[in-house]
């Protein structure tokens, strides 16, 4: 005799367990199982859309500010960039006035060098003392004293020298200056 048949202890219960299950259903096939997880990313998506599109008038109205604030933006730009140049002509004149070898550019002074037309303040030391002892010697004209700091007579090479020394003689003009030397007193010379 078979367990079952005994009313042991399994009988009952397999019999229960069946009959709460009822029918098992089929296996899902690999195709219907991708089928249906397209299905869902698809319905995000969409999910996804129709929120965006509850958020569009928002959003457009942000992109309407925003767009009149970079107009508004541009218009003062483009009075300052205006304001700008008026300066520029403004300062040239005033640069012009004193020398023909500097100008304004785009707000900064400008000066012609054999490598072209260059920022006077990318100079090297010496261009710029050079240029503004020229530039000194000729406003003080003939008879005028100008002052040159130790370091900047320094600056300068042998040949920048010699040409601020001929444009003061040229000019009337005597230049004061000092240098570092060997010697144990102070000597005066003319260059």
């Amino acid at each position: 005799m078979d367990a079952d048949s005994r009313g042991g202890p399994w009988s009952g219960e397999r019999s229960l367990s069946v009959a709460r299950l009822g029918a098992v259903p089929e296996p899902v096939s690999d195709e219907e199982f991708q089928a249906a997880k397209h299905a869902v990313a698809w319905a995000r998506e969409l999910h996804a859309v129709a929120v965006k599109g509850e958020e569009m008038p928002t959003q457009r109205k942000r992109h309407e500010e925003l767009m009149a604030q970079a107009d508004e933006a541009e218009r003062q730009a483009s009075l300052l960039r205006n304001a700008a140049w008026g300066t520029d002509e403004v300062l040239n004149d005033l640069v012009s006035r004193v020398t023909k070898r500097l100008w304004v550019e785009n707000g900064r002074l400008v000066t012609d060098t054999d490598r072209g037309a260059e920022p006077f303040g990318e100079l090297s030391p010496g261009e710029r003392w050079r240029i503004a002892l020229e530039i000194a010697a000729e406003q003080v004209g003939k008879g005028g004293l100008v002052t040159v700091p130790q370091e900047a007579w320094e600056a300068l090479d042998p040949l920048n020298r010699a040409e601020i020394a001929e444009i003061a003689r040229s000019v009337g003009v005597v230049i004061i200056t000092a240098e570092a030397d060997e010697h144990n007193q102070i000597e005066a010379e003319v260059v």
